[in-house]
Parts: structure tokens; sequence; C-alpha cells
């Protein structure tokens, strides 16, 4: 086990070095419960799928507060942005007295004070008094909901001195999918995905992902020493068309009913591949265990197509980088007996170490390593299911091929529901 353990850690200091100049992304379609994410499986999979559609909605209530009434969702935030700013001190304003104008675009400019170096104090209290006078007598709650989003676009204040948080967490996803799994471990499958992914915080900086992609997958199994072991390997090819929508311009393009706001930046399209390995040892026909090294080479490389040559095309951009997603071992184990199945789950742990050394911000999240799912076959076609995973507690339904499953979240309120289908 200790050799194991140092292997491990070998591997993540040689993959952290070695690509320490390439960009890591996070591939927001990766599926870790595809049996070509552990494709030692594929050995008793055996199947075929001629059509299946998978349509996936998840919002933070926050978020949905906010599509429907944007000024009053924002009402917590601009109070505190009242209060960050009230409690500023002149160190404070020789800092962000410039961004005055632009968090209070819709004041006349008359009605600013004026920054002097040689009067810090006098512009203390000239500014103060503005506030307090705007807030309470002038701005419109309207007013004060575009000031907190002019913050949030123009500075770094909710970032850096807020406590309020406009969560978001939102997945709107679409994936069509077929494929075949031999008798003898071999199998592949096509698919599509189109969707919109949200982060969790929309007053952070950061941006919203929307994002299509063509894939297709092709793995092999086989035992090896006997029939219970099984080791296992795939390759997926990928084909993407996405853009990054900047927080700010998502909230502003609500705000002011304006969606062709939010597509400022570049489109990208991308053409990568990824390589996943896995073993299984199967102790009983009711107990398995599996050990998955996911993303081990998923590289990706992107040509940029800026929004005015869709007028004025003038040929797609070579970013110049080349990413890849950050590889992570999975380990599970499969217990199955009559109706009861159960899987517990442990992973995210190298990715994580990765994206902390990559991103100073980026805190490990123990909760994001435990999952554990228990399904139970009420009939034999119809199963009941339950799992945890990344904080959210799901309930599902699955008959004839028809999948239903509800996501709760547990660290804020907010909902998700899967609905699937395939024959």
């Amino acid at each position: 086990m200790k050799r194991v353990l140092l292997t491990i850690c070998f591997l993540v200091l040689a993959y952290t070095s070695v690509f320490a100049s390439m960009v890591p992304f996070n591939d927001s379609y990766f599926d870790k419960d595809s049996v070509f994410s552990s494709p030692a499986r594929l050995i008793e999979s055996a199947g075929v799928t001629h059509f299946g559609f998978e349509v996936e909605a998840m919002s933070a209530f926050d978020y949905l507060s906010y599509i429907t009434d944007p000024s009053a969702e924002l009402r917590a935030a601009s109070n505190d942005l009242y209060e960050i700013l009230m409690n500023g001190d002149v160190a404070f304003w020789e800092k962000y007295h410039g961004y005055l104008q632009s968090i209070f675009s819709f004041d006349n400019n008359g009605n600013f004070p004026t920054w002097t170096g040689s009067n810090q104090d006098r512009y203390l209290v000239d500014v103060r008094a503005y506030l307090r006078d705007s807030y309470a007598n002038r701005f419109t709650e309207a007013q004060k909901g575009l000031a907190v989003l002019n913050a949030a676009s123009n500075t770094d204040l909710f970032s850096t001195y807020s406590r309020d948080e406009l969560y978001a967490d939102t997945v709107l996803r679409l994936n069509l999918f077929g494929g075949v799994v031999y008798e003898n471990g071999f199998g592949w499958d096509l698919g599509f995905n189109a969707g919109l992914k949200m982060p969790e915080d929309m007053l952070s900086s950061g941006n919203s992902l929307m994002a299509f992609d063509i894939y297709g997958d092709v793995g092999y199994a086989f035992h090896v020493f006997s029939e219970r072991f099984t080791v296992g390997a795939s390759l997926g090819l990928n084909l993407s068309f996405q853009s990054n929508l900047m927080n700010s311009n998502m909230l502003l393009a609500r705000y002011n009913n304006d969606v062709l706001s939010v597509f400022d930046q570049d489109f990208r399209l991308g053409l990568g591949f990824s390589l996943d390995f896995g073993t299984m040892y199967r102790h009983n026909e009711e107990l398995a265990f599996t050990f998955d090294l996911v993303n081990v080479a998923t590289f990706r490389t992107y040509y940029d197509l800026a929004p005015t040559d869709f007028v004025d095309y003038d040929g797609f951009d070579n970013d110049g980088n080349t990413y890849y997603q950050p590889l992570d071992f999975i380990i599970r184990a499969l217990w199955d007996r009559g109706p009861y199945h159960v899987r517990v789950e442990f992973g995210d742990v190298i990715n994580q170490v990765i994206w902390m050394n990559e991103l100073p911000s980026y805190s490990f999240d123990f909760f994001m390593v435990p999952k554990v799912y228990f399904d139970y076959d009420l009939t034999p076609d119809l199963t009941l299911k339950t799992g945890l995973e990344y904080l959210r507690l799901l309930f599902g339904v699955e008959w004839q091929g028809l999948e239903a499953e509800l996501a709760v979240m547990l660290d804020k309120p907010g909902l998700g529901l899967t609905v699937g289908w395939s024959f």
C-alpha cells in the first residue's frame, strides 16, 4: 500500500511539473459515471443503445429569484455595497475614488465629490454625505441594483470585501447519445452535448460557459491472470464550440432585457482527445472493486473566432496554448445482492491538488471526495435510486429505459431535475 501511495505522489509531482507551462481546463461535460471513464467495467456491460437523450436543469433559488425580479434579489447586495463604501477609509478611497462615477453611472456628474490629494479627509466626509443622501432620498431600487452590477463589472469590491453572494450553480444541458458494448469487452459510443454552466456565485469575477460538443469514445477491457482481474483502456475524441460569458454581462443582460449583450467574448473551436485506464477486481458475484485513472492524457487546442468575424470573417486564430484537464483517480466498491445495489466512491483528490497548485484562490473541498449511491429494484422493470455527491442529495427512478432524478442542494437552497430515456 505504501508503494502505491508513493507512486501516486510521484505521478502528481511529475504531472504538475511537466505541464507547468500548459493551461488547465475543466470539461463541464466530463461524465465520471460513464463506463468509458471506468473502462474495465466494459467486460460486464454488454448491450446496445440505439438512441438516448438526457436533459438536465439545475439552479440555486437565488438566481431563479433574480430572473423573476432582479431589483428585489439585488437588494441585499446593494445594502452590502453601501456598507462597503460607507466604511471605506482614506486608503480605500485613494484606490477606489476613480470608480465612483462608473458605479453610479446613472447619476449626474456634478453630484460626485471631487478627489484631491491635498484634502483627503474632506473628501471622506463629502463622499459619505453623498452616499447617505443618495441611498436614502434619491436612488430608486432599480438604480441601486444597477450600481451593484456596475460594481461587479468594473471593480473587485465584491470579490474583495463583500459578504453577500448571488448563488447560481446553474446547469442547463442536453445530451444525445448512442453506442454498443460487445460481449468481448469492446465498445464505442457517439454523442452530442449542448448547454450552459454558471458558477456558484454570480457576483464573483468570473465566467459562465456556453458550450456545444460532439464526442466519441472507444474502449476495450480484458481479463489478466484470471477472470477476477480485468484491465481496460478508453480513448475519447472531442470537437467543441464554446464561448465564455462574463458573469456581470449575464446579470446585466437580464437586468436590461438585452440578451445579445452577453456575447462579447471570442468564440472558440476546440479539438482534443482523452485517455483513461482502469482496473477491476471481482471478489465474488456480489462484490467488486475498481481503480481508475481518468484524464491520464486529456489535451485540447483551441481556435478563436471574434464576434465581429460573423460579419467580416477572416478565419479562426490559433489560441497558441495547449490545454489539459487535470488527471484524477477514482476508487469504487460495487456491491450487488438481489434487488439491492450499492456503490461507494472516492475521487476528486489529485485534480484538486493540481488546481490548488494552478490557482492560489482554490481551496481543497473535502465534500467532493466521497460519494455513495443506493439502488433498489422494486420490480424487474422499476428501480428506485438515491445518492449523495458534491453536497447534493439525489432521488431517482428508472423504468424501462426512462430515468428521472431530483437533486437537492445541501449547501444552499436549490434544486435540479434530470430526465433521460434510452432504448
